[in-house]
């Protein structure tokens, strides 16, 4: 399954974006990678998410990307061009007042409203029941099998462990059903992020989703809003993240299932913020360990 390069839309159905009447515009298509609300584009493309030092596709070759601008100080970080020393760069001044993408993205993840087409819900839902089935597909595989008997000793909680009758604290049942949902390789793949968002996004929400008796609505807003962060990361930072090493299933996965998360929890802006910063200390995974049971406990980690 795959979800095309846009999170729930494919590029080659474009979407009107409504004015503020909130009526569709006709003459307007919807941006690739971004959903629709009904009546309104939610995140606009006109004010690339992407703040100094995270770079965007047409500046990769030239910026050491950052997973997310993390403050409004100054952001110093390191430039290497081919055939010249390395320098120290300040990518923004210390007055400047602007919010960076952490907070922006924070904003967003907060203050969206909860309105989504019927396309876009329809699409998460579908991806809910797909990861499903590669979650008890996957549940009998030597990964999370290990990953469940590491976790395990943690203690039980109220999130069930797919395939089994056990149940654990929501981080570990995420952990060990994020495993067993890319256990097998059969999970849905984002286009633009180069990533596989759902075994990503679905085992976090479910296991949270069990856990405060969240409902099927809620989980699908929220599913939604992590695969719109993933999207825009991806389309800012790849494929020369990709081509660098990074498994992006899990450096992009981790703010997006913080995003999505937080969306959950309803948190407000400014905590979702902290979510999301604090998800870019976690964001890690090697395409070095391909072929090997780290691959999908990186899908469980994020």
């Amino acid at each position: 399954m795959r979800l095309g390069r846009g999170p729930l839309l494919h590029q080659h159905h474009p979407v009107g974006v409504g004015g503020v009447d909130g009526h569709l515009d006709a003459g307007a298509a919807l941006h690739p990678g971004v959903l629709a609300h009904e009546g309104r584009e939610h995140l606009d493309h006109r004010r690339p998410l992407a703040g100094p030092g995270l770079g965007s596709h047409h500046h990769q070759h030239r910026h050491a990307p950052l997973p997310l601008d993390c403050s409004r100080a100054a952001t110093v970080y390191h430039r290497r061009r081919l055939g010249q020393a390395e320098k120290t760069v300040t990518s923004r001044p210390a007055t400047d007042s602007a919010p960076g993408a952490t907070l922006r993205l924070g904003a967003w993840v907060a203050g969206a409203p909860r309105t989504w087409s019927g396309e876009a819900a329809r699409r998460a839902g579908s991806a809910f029941v797909d990861t499903a089935a590669c979650m008890l597909a996957g549940a009998g595989d030597d990964a999370p099998r290990a990953a469940h008997a590491g976790v395990a000793r943690w203690g039980a909680g109220g999130a069930t462990v797919a395939g089994t009758p056990h149940r654990l604290a929501a981080p570990w049942a995420a952990l060990v059903n994020g495993t067993a949902a890319h256990a097998l390789d059969y999970d849905d793949v984002l286009e633009i992020s180069n990533a596989h968002v759902s075994a990503v996004l679905v085992p976090a929400l479910l296991a949270l989703g069990e856990e405060r008796e969240a409902d099927g609505a809620a989980c699908v807003d929220a599913f939604i809003v992590g695969v719109e962060i993933m999207a825009r990361l991806g389309e800012a930072l790849n494929m020369t993240h990709y081509f660098k090493g990074w498994h992006t299933t899990s450096t992009l996965g981790a703010p997006a299932a913080a995003a999505a998360c937080a969306r959950l929890l309803r948190l407000d802006a400014g905590t979702a913020a902290h979510a999301l910063s604090l998800a870019t200390s976690l964001a890690s995974g090697a395409k070095r360990q391909f072929g090997t049971m780290a691959k999908p406990l990186h899908a469980g980690l994020a």
